[in-house]
């Protein structure tokens, strides 16, 4: 949670990342209340305090059971009961200028956890610098979970995948790795059988079953090609082609490393690049679409996109009656230079005029 502070340094701090100012005037209902250590959990952890207004000011806590009091005790419990996996959280009443403020202190949780109804937030920054709650979405959810080592995809077994996929030579060459690393722990890995090192991996594989793991280590390049499309559920995405940024949410990686897993594929003829380095895009191969039985989705990428994006561009300028060059970089995914190239294509062709000069520059239907 970072530096502790005292209850008051956190008042006078006002909230942010780690802390959250609730008014009780009309008293939290359990499940707003619930939805706060929930967003703070899944951030890393902090303080809910109950009974301050968003500016600091102290105004007191409603009692939340019997005798007009709050029981910390039973508090934490129903935090507990409605939080999957459990939070839990420790609760105290602390006095203050004669007003009671329930601290409500919550641990970092190792696993995303959501409210036991399905509800899933998390901490952020607002685009005004203040902390904020947002909706932790799918993607998100999974990315968590990897990033925390709760999800583990190297473990999942592969369908039609086993044993045999797997090559002895790839065992050898980790075994040459290993012996020759400094570390006298992993050197022990070139002692075991090729079934010992993938058990002592978590890679487990039978005759009938392989992980991708194991798969990706040591498989053979045939049986990785057939059996883990990786570069075919990424390329899925836009009508099978998408930007680096798009491709390195789907590995989980930096822009820089997504880049460099993107030219291994190249030079192995699985994609193909399209576009300047800023605008680039990427699609299978015609190789990789007759491997995947799929060979006129290059034909749809290569041969229907010019036409595509020039119904794009004359459907936008007869709507809106022109168009830029960097509204036609936007509307179809191109790079700056390849969207001149189509203007000055259109206004060679006599679809599309002319208009302006340097940065004043569009293009507008003839007369």
């Amino acid at each position: 949670m970072g530096a502790r502070k005292s209850r008051w340094g956190w008042l006078q701090d006002g909230e942010d990342y780690e802390t959250e100012f609730k008014s009780d005037r009309k008293q939290v209902s359990d499940h707003d209340l619930v939805e706060a250590v929930v967003c703070l959990a899944n951030g890393s952890g902090g303080r809910l305090l109950i009974g301050v207004e968003d500016d600091g000011r102290v105004t007191g806590a409603v009692g939340r059971h019997e005798h007009g009091g709050t029981d910390p005790v039973r508090l934490a419990a129903l935090i507990a009961n409605r939080t999957e996996p459990p939070v839990t959280c420790q609760v105290n009443e602390v006095e203050s200028d004669g007003s009671t403020v329930l601290v409500v202190e919550v641990p970092h949780s190792p696993r995303v956890t959501g409210t036991t109804s399905g509800t899933y937030l998390r901490r952020a920054m607002g685009q005004d610098g203040s902390a904020t709650c947002r909706p932790l979405r799918a993607h998100e959810l999974l990315a968590r979970e990897i990033d925390r080592g709760a999800a583990d995809f190297a473990r999942l077994p592969i369908p039609g995948a086993g044993w045999e996929d797997l090559d002895p030579f790839e065992f050898e060459r980790v075994r040459r790795l290993v012996a020759a690393s400094g570390n006298r722990a992993d050197r022990v890995l070139a002692k075991l059988s090729d079934r010992e090192i993938t058990a002592a991996l978590g890679l487990e594989t039978t005759e009938a079953e392989a992980t991708a793991g194991a798969l990706l280590l040591f498989g053979r390049e045939a049986a990785v090609r057939t059996h883990i499309p990786t570069h075919q559920a990424a390329f899925q995405v836009q009508q099978r082609r998408a930007t680096t940024t798009e491709l390195a949410t789907v590995t989980q990686g930096t822009e820089k490393e997504t880049r460099r897993l993107l030219a291994g594929m190249v030079e192995r003829g699985w994609i193909q690049p399209r576009g300047e380095r800023k605008g680039r895009s990427w699609h299978l191969s015609a190789a990789a679409d007759r491997e995947l039985q799929a060979p006129e989705g290059y034909t749809r990428i290569r041969g229907f996109e010019p036409l595509q994006q020039e119904q794009m561009v004359l459907t936008h300028v007869t709507a809106h009656g022109s168009i830029t060059r960097g509204q036609a970089a936007e509307l179809c995914a191109l790079s700056p230079s390849q969207a001149s190239r189509l203007l000055k294509r259109l206004v060679s062709e006599g679809k599309l005029r002319q208009q302006g000069e340097r940065k004043g520059t569009y293009y507008a239907l003839p007369e």
